[in-house]
């Protein structure tokens, strides 16, 4: 058996390792998988409630030339990108090219950030296919300075990780509202909120004044994007942002959306103006699901928008499932 020479340890209270020789990723996944479900029996068995206990595997490749201290650092790096996840549980580590930075090296880099306003605004083209015209601009976020420049993907898990996140958006909402640029353009703006910031029971009120003391100023129309799994599993704090975007003329998208939820009747209470879901979802529905799903959208008066739309080809093959909003980097060619 290939558990004859795994090591288990345990590295928190809450946080365990296991190192498994001879394992591919796909094995691994594997296993991973099986632990995970074995997880989700023992929360039915002692009548947890699911949205209560997070659990989430990180998976690293092992190789011979990474050190010791490397290597630590790539499975903390692993599990973090686990955590951070809003749509999946288990995160397999794909071979970075940058060089892993330790916590401490990620801490000292948000810190500076943060102390020195370091963080850019970026956006990319969200297109309807029928106008060919800018449905909305999506924003994100960046750290840019002399030293550094990393992308959302890269230090979102470990501002989570570290508890930066929360400032970090916070500092973001208040650049975002205080930008003369996107307040002078025409467009509007979506912007997707982090299921740990929503979490945080400070974020609520900062939002709120936040919104009193900017929304009547801003000229952007603004989208606040919330995952699919949040909204389903923490509906009643999700209403509550949802009835406070509306108070103040904002509106609220479900983003990462997937069928695995059978209630569906969070939809009806968010009200959502739009639902995003990666196009690889939407390609794998069947026809029955596809028309189940315009359906319950129609109904509601929501919009569905295809998300990671790479080639022509998947455009063609979205327009035949009468999807017509899209966002990815082929808007670049349309």
């Amino acid at each position: 058996s290939f558990f004859d020479d795994s090591i288990t340890t345990r590295m928190t209270g809450t946080e365990f390792s296991l190192t498994l020789p001879g394992i591919d990723a796909n094995k691994a996944e594997q296993i991973a998988q099986n632990i995970y479900k074995d997880f989700i029996a023992l929360i039915e068995t002692y009548t947890l409630k699911p949205q209560d206990v997070n659990i989430n595997i990180g998976i690293y490749r092992y190789k011979q030339n990474v050190g010791v201290s490397e290597l630590l650092s790539r499975t903390d790096q692993a599990l973090s990108q686990a955590k951070a996840s809003e749509d999946r549980q288990i995160f397999v580590s794909q071979e970075n090219l940058q060089e892993t930075k330790t916590k401490n090296e990620w801490r000292s880099i948000l810190q500076e950030a943060l102390d020195n306003f370091n963080f850019k605004l970026k956006s990319w083209d969200c297109v309807d296919l029928d106008t060919k015209q800018i449905n909305h601009k999506v924003m994100t976020f960046m750290i840019e300075n002399e030293k550094e420049r990393c992308f959302y993907g890269d230090f979102i898990a470990p501002a989570i990780d570290l508890g930066f996140s929360t400032k970090i958006y916070m500092h973001i909402l208040e650049t975002l509202f205080t930008n003369d640029d996107q307040n002078h353009n025409p467009y509007t703006y979506s912007i997707r909120l982090s299921n740990e910031f929503l979490k945080d029971a400070s974020s609520f009120i900062y939002m709120e004044n936040l919104f009193k003391k900017y929304a009547k100023r801003s000229k952007s129309e603004l989208i606040f994007e919330i995952s699919n799994s949040f909204c389903a599993n923490h509906t009643l704090i999700a209403s509550g942002y949802a009835t406070l975007f509306k108070e103040y003329g904002f509106d609220l998208c479900i983003n990462s959306y997937t069928s695995e939820f059978s209630d569906l009747t969070y939809l009806r209470t968010l009200s959502p103006k739009m639902l995003k879901a990666d196009i690889s979802f939407l390609l794998d529905l069947t026809p029955e699901s596809i028309n189940s799903l315009h359906v319950i959208a129609n109904s509601l008066g929501i919009d569905l928008v295809a998300t990671t739309v790479k080639t022509k080809e998947e455009v063609q093959r979205l327009e035949s499932i009468n999807i017509k909003t899209i966002q990815g980097p082929v808007t670049e060619e349309i």
